[in-house]
């Protein structure tokens, strides 16, 4: 017996069905390309390297208070020579100096003593150091100053410069029978210098002046 033999046929799609499953394939062949194409390859990014901190050595933490403490005292070391040869340690200790005292009498040496024992009435006697020391320029030298008992003036003394007549030194007013054994220098320096000597009367009237020439030397 002969069997015919069929084909077997595929169900055909519909038309509309196939060409919209069609138009999704399309669709999203082209949006994988679109998104091969849009999108970089991702790149790693790279860290900034940390900046390194470099670590001080214990030891420079330990001993840092006593190099500071050592280098303090090593300036104030240099500051204290140095103020010491400007002679401002002197100049310190002279503004604490006294002046002179005026002491009642005589100076006590002879030299001289007889000269002023008995001044003539009208006359201006005294007696004064005329190689006056001093240890150093701002403390005080034996400028030995006495207006004696005998003398009816008061008597002031003033020393200048000899060059310029600069004046460097007064002293205060001496009444009869008063004396200085030292006194402080006003000024600075060594100086060949001229003296005056000013007469007054006991109501501080000037009624004259005389002088001369002494040395003042200062030891350091």
């Amino acid at each position: 017996m002969n069997m015919a033999k069929h084909k077997s046929k595929k169900p055909k799609l519909n038309k509309k069905r196939a060409k919209e499953i069609r138009r999704k394939k399309a669709l999203e062949q082209k949006a994988k390309l679109r998104v091969e194409k849009s999108t970089p390859p991702l790149q790693a990014k790279k860290e900034k390297p940390e900046p390194k901190v470099q670590k001080k050595p214990v030891y420079l933490k330990k001993y840092k208070p006593l190099a500071l403490a050592t280098a303090a005292c090593l300036a104030l070391i240099l500051l204290g020579i140095g103020l010491a040869k400007i002679g401002f340690f002197a100049a310190v200790q002279g503004a604490f100096v006294p002046r002179g005292k005026i002491s009642t009498g005589s100076l006590p040496i002879s030299e001289g003593y007889n000269e002023v024992k008995n001044v003539p009435k009208g006359q201006v006697r005294y007696r004064i150091n005329k190689s006056v020391v001093f240890e150093n320029r701002y403390g005080q030298g034996d400028i030995m100053l006495e207006n004696p008992e005998t003398c009816e003036f008061n008597l002031v003394f003033s020393f200048y410069t000899k060059n310029d007549s600069k004046l460097i030194y007064t002293s205060p007013m001496l009444k009869p029978g008063e004396y200085i054994f030292k006194d402080k220098r006003l000024k600075q320096g060594d100086y060949e210098c001229t003296y005056k000597v000013i007469a007054y009367t006991a109501d501080k009237v000037r009624v004259g002046e005389t002088g001369g020439f002494l040395t003042i030397s200062i030891e350091s």
